[in-house]
């Protein structure tokens, strides 16, 4: 991917991320804690919001709040995985 691209690239990936934790709002369920959840997807969100105003050239500062994003995001994963309830939004 070019650098010039990475801030496009960062929107689309936030706006998706917006969607899912519109999904995960909506679940109405004891059976896992959504709160934790959509603080992950939610601080991952930010981090490629803040991706999104680094300078092209700041590869290093790019790919610090890529790495970010992703830690939230395996967070958010590993939560979800531990769901043992059935439950249509997951």
């Amino acid at each position: 991917m070019a650098l010039s691209n990475v801030g496009a690239t960062a929107a689309t990936g936030r706006a998706q991320l917006g969607r899912a934790l519109g999904a995960l709002q909506d679940i109405r369920t004891t059976a896992f804690d959504v709160a934790k959840i959509v603080q992950e997807v939610a601080r991952a969100q930010g981090e490629l919001f803040q991706l999104e105003r680094v300078p092209a050239a700041n590869m290093q500062g790019q790919l610090a709040h890529v790495a970010r994003a992703m830690e939230h995001l395996a967070g958010s994963l590993q939560l979800l995985q531990d769901v043992r309830q059935r439950v249509p939004q997951v």
